[in-house]
């Protein structure tokens, strides 16, 4: 009994290769979901690269597990299906690059066109931008040049000077522009924030913050960008707590 299982097991795992390797020798199809109806038409794609989880379970659990009954969710969950199943950062390069620099000859040509004629679509009103750090700016720029409005993962830019031209850019568009995180909404921050309010702990002067940590690499599946521009522990994991303070102690 053991030994069929092996083998089902060792030919199904032959399987899935085949499959990969066939399925990385075209260029990324996809698939777009759209749930409920109506405007705002918010745009969310995942998946662009296949080794990080977290972005395309996330957009497949809004595609699947969630109702909307005002405005319309359209969702690309498995942008680069390819890489996802080799838990790939991309097996043609890193495909997030591809929308400020692309060849006609790419093999990712037509996907990555697509994606960019979906984000200029007339009827999508805002972006959500979950790209790296260091490409923040130019994604969120097109946005906005599109007549979109964006908000984005932290930071906004990679320095003062992209933040204040992309603030200075929606503003003469009358676009709305925002920025993560959001955390402070959350329970824990707001009961702090009811705390200290309602005079349980008097008049706070002063706060400070601090993270513990052994380093990106020990968890995540594609640490570079962290030691990259517009990464590093101020602009990666710094504006949570200045977010929180600043709600907090005004």
């Amino acid at each position: 009994m053991l030994t069929r299982l092996f083998r089902l097991g060792a030919a199904c795992l032959a399987a899935c290769h085949l499959f990969a390797v066939a399925a990385a020798a075209a260029a990324p199809d996809f698939t777009v979901t759209e749930l409920g109806r109506g405007t705002p038409v918010v745009l969310v794609v995942g998946g662009i690269q296949g080794d990080e989880p977290g972005g395309f379970s996330a957009a497949a659990l809004l595609a699947t597990r969630y109702r909307f009954s005002q405005g319309t969710l359209r969702i690309v969950p498995n942008l680069n299906f390819p890489a996802i199943i080799q838990r790939s950062r991309g097996l043609h390069g890193d495909m997030n690059r591809k929308f400020a620099a692309l060849s006609p000859q790419d093999p990712e040509y037509a996907t990555v066109r697509r994606i960019q004629a979906l984000i200029t679509e007339p009827d999508v009103d805002i972006i959500l931008n979950l790209t790296r750090p260091y490409e923040h700016f130019a994604v969120t720029k097109a946005a906005l040049e599109a007549g979109k409005h964006v908000y984005s993962e932290k930071p906004l830019g990679a320095s003062l000077a992209e933040g204040q031209a992309l603030k200075a850019l929606a503003e003469e568009r009358g676009l709305l522009l925002g920025g993560a995180p959001d955390t402070f909404l959350g329970a824990g921050i707001q009961t702090c924030r009811k705390l200290i309010e309602d005079g349980y702990i008097g008049t706070p002067i002063g706060s400070a913050a601090f993270m513990i940590c052994r380093g990106h690499e020990r968890w995540h599946p594609d640490p570079d960008f962290y030691y990259q521009y517009g990464g590093g522990p101020m602009m990666d994991m710094g504006p949570y707590y200045l977010t929180a303070m600043v709600n907090l102690m005004g």
